[in-house]
């Protein structure tokens, strides 16, 4: 008799608790992973940790592969791959928190332009991003980032 899926919807308030429910439905005949949840972007659910988790049970699963989702999860790092291989990314750099005194707003307006944005590297949607069109702006907008990530993104803005 084949089980039911096993869904993992986006509002189980622990990943724990989730992982707990598939755990017990190890004999499920696939899960579907449904996460979007800002606190499941760090804590395992949409960066591969949940997919390595299924693999590790031998359930099959709705989505991205470990690779997939934890590479899209690190942006500086699927820059670099799409940069790789000539696919066009937008203009910008890393900052690690070990470094952040070494990079200034005129240092990124370089190489970015008048107006950019600074995000978390490993945070999901728009938790932790800013706009930024000054000095000032840029020291407020890196210390509000560093509070999600060790890495952070400078970018240039985009119109459209």
């Amino acid at each position: 008799m084949q089980q039911p899926p096993v869904i993992i919807g986006h509002r189980l308030k622990r990943m724990a608790k989730g992982m707990a429910e598939i755990e017990q439905s190890a004999c499920a005949s696939f899960a579907f992973i449904g996460l979007n949840d800002s606190g499941f972007c760090t804590a395992g659910g949409v960066d591969g940790v949940l997919q390595g988790f299924l693999n590790i049970l031998n359930v099959p699963f709705v989505g991205s592969d470990v690779l997939g989702a934890s590479l899209c999860m690190a942006k500086h790092v699927a820059k670099d791959v799409l940069r790789s291989h000539q696919i066009p990314v937008v203009p910008g750099l890393a900052v690690y928190s070990w470094k952040r005194k070494c990079v200034s707003y005129s240092d990124c307006v370089k190489i970015c332009g008048e107006i950019l944005f600074i995000k978390p590297c490993s945070s999901g949607s728009s938790i932790g991003v800013s706009r930024v069109t000054n000095a000032a702006e840029f020291d407020v907008a890196l210390d509000a980032a560093f509070k999600f990530d060790d890495v952070v993104l400078v970018e240039k803005a985009i119109d459209g």
